[in-house]
């Protein structure tokens, strides 16, 4: 796996003991940068300058924050793990939020506006009363299990298990056709 893949993932796969060695090897090269693995914030530190190393987002949120995508989710951004796409369905939820990044494209209203209407097509998704029971079977499994299971069905980045059985609902609908 080379750098810019392991930057795209989780923090806790990302600074994973293997994973660990690579980008601290090449931050140590590249960058001549120094790091104690043990201390987070030292980590979060050399994340955040590979990462802008690699222009892997263009936008970066002020102070460091965290924040949870909407009340009640369990999906966070924050600089260490932001893309554009996840930067974008944090801003679709209320575009007040711009306030809160210190480094945004010009045309990120525009980036919201392309990207709603791919959404709004891919969400226009209503199940009869078969499928609605087979999603609700479908939502006893992890996420996980699921892709496992369904290995054919793309997983949106970011997306619910519930937009995922979705999909697999209607994927197989389609094969049966």
């Amino acid at each position: 796996m080379n750098i810019e893949d392991i930057l795209k993932l989780p923090f806790h796969i990302m600074t994973s003991n293997e994973n660990l060695k690579v980008i601290v090897k090449f931050y140590t090269e590249a960058l001549g940068g120094n790091v104690c693995v043990s201390c987070r914030g030292s980590l979060n530190e050399m994340i955040l300058k590979l990462k802008r190393y690699h222009n892997m987002s263009n936008f970066e949120l002020k102070n460091n924050a965290y924040y949870r995508l909407q009340k009640g989710d369990s999906r966070t951004i924050n600089n260490n793990i932001i893309t554009d796409q996840l930067a974008i369905e944090f801003l679709r939820i209320n575009k007040e939020r711009i306030k809160l990044f210190s480094k945004y494209p010009d045309n990120w209203e525009d980036m919201l506006t392309v990207e709603n209407k791919e959404v709004k097509e891919d969400e226009v998704i209503e199940l009869n009363e078969d499928q609605e029971a087979q999603k609700k079977h479908l939502m006893k499994y992890k996420f996980s299990e699921l892709r496992e299971k369904y290995p054919d069905v793309k997983a949106e980045f970011g997306g619910s298990k519930s937009s995922f059985i979705d999909r697999i609902i209607t994927q197989k609908e389609d094969t049966n056709d």
